[in-house]
């Protein structure tokens, strides 16, 4: 009678390990490891906004990056597809890239001011 009565304890025991171990992979381990698939995501979008706005200076060179953002935005949404990328996300992009640039022109013209000086 005992050896029944623990045995089935033991199962259920068994059990609610089981189900308290599936429950915690679910909230901790599965967002963690959607983290990497988000970052793959992200450095891609990066790339790809850097290649478009590096396309949109060249084609417009003398304008101001104002009269051709929309464009840019629209063909990140374009290239990537418009339900995996909101308007928004595509508009930090495309100024993420543009800052890059303008730090990047910063730097390289302090680089070749400290030159001229020597």
């Amino acid at each position: 009678m005992w050896e029944g009565i623990l045995r089935y304890s033991l199962q259920g025991l068994l059990g609610l390990f089981l189900i308290l171990l599936g429950w915690a992979v679910k909230k901790y381990l599965v967002p963690w490891l959607g983290q990497g698939f988000k970052l793959a995501i992200a450095k891609q979008i990066i790339v790809i906004a850097d290649d478009v706005t590096d396309y949109f200076v060249q084609k417009y060179p003398d304008s101001k990056p104002a009269e051709w953002i929309d464009k840019a935005i629209d063909k990140i949404r374009e290239i990537i597809g418009p339900k995996q990328i909101s308007k928004n996300v595509a508009k930090r992009a495309v100024a993420g890239a543009l800052e890059r640039k303008k730090r990047l022109k910063d730097l390289t013209k302090d680089a070749r001011d400290s030159l001229k000086r020597r």
